[in-house]
């Protein structure tokens, strides 16, 4: 079975551009790292790439991720894809590709692979949703509406940093709760149990 149209910044893209997981990279990604022995610290590593991964597939949702982030991880992708052609394509074999053959899978996850990464350089920006017409133009208007200036009142910001947002906020609240039941904790002695009670709730004061 073909998967559904792909559009990336609002440019159709071969069918077969978003799926990653049939490549199972993992194995080829764990140590992702410009000096595997030493890059433990590196912030862009092998979760950016999972977490892409989970996404990029997504039907029917605008997706959106920060274009150098999406580049390096692109790049990390088609480079691991080129270096072990073989045996990605012996896992594209196994996969669920319907009459696709493999060659064709890869060519066309490496060719819109290579056009996201020279989207993301000539937009400033990372986009994409798969679907219907319909869906494209739900991706256009989101991109429309996030290079606004948030005192716009059509503003929307770009759905990864509205999620990272709404994980802060949930990941704060879930923390400021813990904290308020650690004041309550009658063992601790009273001025550290005030210094659990001070933590301001998420929105009120400094916030990370």
């Amino acid at each position: 079975m073909m998967p559904p149209a792909f559009y990336f910044n609002g440019e159709s893209l071969p069918c077969w551009s978003a799926q990653w997981h049939l490549c199972s990279l993992g194995g080829f990604l764990n140590d992702f790292a410009d000096e595997p022995t030493k890059g433990w610290d590196e912030f862009i590593g092998y979760r950016h790439i999972w977490h892409l991964q989970c996404r990029i597939d997504h039907v029917g949702a605008v997706e959106s991720e920060d274009p150098l982030i999406f580049r390096v991880c692109a790049q990390e992708v088609l480079r691991v894809m080129l270096a072990n052609h073989t045996a990605i394509m012996n896992r594209i074999n196994a996969g669920e590709t319907g009459d696709s053959p493999p060659d064709l899978v890869f060519s066309q996850m490496a060719d819109g692979i290579a056009r996201m990464i020279t989207l993301c350089a000539q937009d400033s920006h990372a986009f994409w949703t798969s679907g219907t017409e319909v869906d494209r133009q739900s991706l256009l208007e989101r991109i429309r509406r996030s290079t606004l200036g948030p005192s716009a009142p059509d503003f929307c910001e770009a759905p990864h940093l509205e999620q990272r947002r709404s994980e802060a906020i949930h990941r704060s609240s879930s923390q400021i709760s813990a904290l308020n039941s650690l004041a309550q904790n009658g063992t601790l002695p009273r001025n550290l149990r005030r210094i659990a009670r001070q933590i301001p709730p998420i929105g009120k004061g400094p916030t990370i």
